[in-house]
């Protein structure tokens, strides 16, 4: 007998982000404590692994995802306006009680920008979408480790200061292409806008936990970082 999904979603697609957004959670926890306890963590080799390279997974999935959004844009400026308060709470942390936690230009900007400059992505042909993936994936690598500048004001572009400091950094070079990526890679993987798994029952167990933490991925990212803050800064010593 077929299943069918919450609201008939293509429910791996909810699944991925929620397991990206667990792992973000694992890395900022994880983060948290080493920085603020006396515990004497240290980065375990699976979540310091998950650290390096979850954020270009996340970002490429964002890009397969909003190619089924029917208003990017509007979209866009309210994940963007996200990263805006995380930004505002940052500032208060860093300016107020001193700690260098301050994010300018995270996930949510990286990924609010790049949702309102997707209609004019998807207006390019197929070819060069993929061409410019490629090309700001590899740019990424040169411009983080060759590009450095004495403007102060070039961070989003992945071009900073020597002395530059973001807990969070998501430059739109290489970060952007793998967006794009994302875009193209989801008329191929999902030409017919069915999940291709439609025999899963995706309202039990732990799919149907993991797919609800993914619909509701943002307001879990903007939730946690305060409360994980606050609770192991000045509860866990």
């Amino acid at each position: 007998m077929k299943k069918i999904s919450f609201q008939n979603r293509i429910w791996e697609l909810d699944f991925a982000r929620g397991v990206a957004i667990v792992i973000v959670v694992l890395v900022h926890l994880t983060r948290f404590l080493i920085k603020y306890t006396s515990l004497g963590l240290s980065w375990p080799e699976p979540i310091y692994y998950f650290k390096q390279y979850a954020g270009f997974f996340f970002v490429l999935l964002s890009g397969i995802c909003i190619a089924f959004s029917k208003n990017s844009f509007k979209r866009g400026l309210i994940v963007f306006g996200c990263g805006l308060i995380i930004t505002a709470w940052t500032s208060i942390v860093y300016y107020v009680a001193g700690d260098h936690e301050l994010i300018r230009w995270g996930v949510l900007h990286l990924i609010g920008f790049c949702m309102m400059l997707y209609p004019l992505i998807k207006k390019l042909p197929q070819p060069v979408i993929l061409v410019l993936a490629i090309a700001l994936i590899i740019a990424g690598y040169y411009v983080k480790f060759e590009c450095w500048t004495l403007n102060p004001y070039l961070f989003p572009l992945g071009i900073k200061r020597l002395d530059f400091h973001d807990a969070d950094c998501f430059p739109i070079i290489p970060h952007l292409g793998w967006f794009m990526l994302g875009v193209w890679l989801k008329p191929r993987i999902y030409k017919e806008k069915k999940t291709l798994f439609p025999n899963v029952d995706s309202s039990r167990g732990f799919i149907s936990a993991f797919c609800w933490l993914g619909r509701h991925s943002i307001w879990i990212y903007m939730i946690h970082l305060p409360l994980f803050y606050i609770i192991i800064r000045y509860c866990i010593k």
